[in-house]
């Protein structure tokens, strides 16, 4: 099945494998839609925390923290504020510590493994259950 969409509105959020992607603007498609945030995009730098010389908020490498929302309702509502300018981002400037980001990685080797070793008996299930065609699908 084809999950594609012909058009994904501006704030979507998708993941593809590894990766998760956020649509600023509204785009002529889209893959695996999982949720939905503000925008990001102000082309006209007329919104607050943007500008002509800085349209977008965040930043390369930038970390993002999503909140659900507990009705629908209020993300119209965060919605109509940046449509007005009025959105006003929460964010706080934080460093990259590389070293204790290299020790999480040492420090969470094994269980990669296991679930990676994981991973490949279930895809190998997946294809041992969908028979020989299914592989040559790719």
């Amino acid at each position: 099945m084809n999950t594609s969409h012909v058009c994904t509105a501006a704030g979507q959020v998708s993941g593809v494998g590894s990766c998760m992607s956020l649509y600023k603007v509204e785009s002529s498609c889209g893959y695996q839609l999982t949720g939905l945030t503000i925008p990001g995009v102000d082309i006209l730098g007329s919104k607050m925390s943007y500008s002509l010389s800085r349209p977008r908020f965040s930043e390369d490498f930038g970390q993002l923290t999503f909140h659900e929302m507990e009705e629908e309702e209020e993300y119209g509502r965060q919605l109509k504020l940046f449509n007005s300018g009025r959105y006003k981002y929460e964010w706080e400037e934080v460093f990259l510590d590389m070293e204790e980001h290299n020790q999480a990685l040492e420090a969470t080797k094994e269980e990669v493994k296991v679930v990676r070793r994981r991973q490949r008996e279930a895809q190998e299930k997946m294809v041992c259950l969908l028979g020989p065609s299914s592989s040559s699908q790719k």
